[in-house]
């Protein structure tokens, strides 16, 4: 009679095979993982914030920031508004180094005014070279 050899059947729990499955992704994706995790955190950590500054100042009614109207604004030299709808970096970069300076602000003006195209005003001359007659009429003289 040959011997018989009893087999037993290994039996892995089912969560053991997630475990080694969780761990082979990671170890053939975990530093993209990582990356793509870090990353979002990081850009919910700074969004958060930064959704919060803009719809309070929306709420008291500072407009959003609008690059067009920025740039004409700025073209015509008008700081208000342009401190409203730039972003704030790039309007300081304009207002204190970019921007002309007070001096070239107003030559510019002063070249850009119009002729006056008003008839000429005529001023009468007045002769200086004669002396007034102050005398009083009957021979006598003034007393200061």
């Amino acid at each position: 009679m040959p011997l018989a050899v009893k087999r037993e059947t290994l039996h892995i729990p089912e969560s053991w095979l997630w475990i080694g499955g969780g761990a082979a992704v990671v170890l053939l994706f975990g530093p993209a993982i990582a990356r793509a995790l870090v990353r979002q955190t990081v850009a919910a950590a700074y969004n958060i914030p930064v959704q919060a500054v803009i719809g309070a100042a929306e709420g008291i009614g500072i407009p959003p920031t609008d690059l067009t109207l920025c740039d004409q604004y700025k073209a015509a030299d008008d700081a208000w508004n342009a401190s409203f709808y730039c972003p704030a970096a790039n309007f300081l970069k304009w207002y204190w180094w970019d921007r002309p300076s007070y001096e070239q602000r107003v030559a510019t003006m002063m070249v850009q005014q119009q002729p006056v195209t008003s008839p000429a005003v005529v001023v009468p001359s007045v002769d200086t070279t004669t002396v007034p007659d102050i005398s009083v009429p009957g021979g006598g003289a003034i007393i200061l």
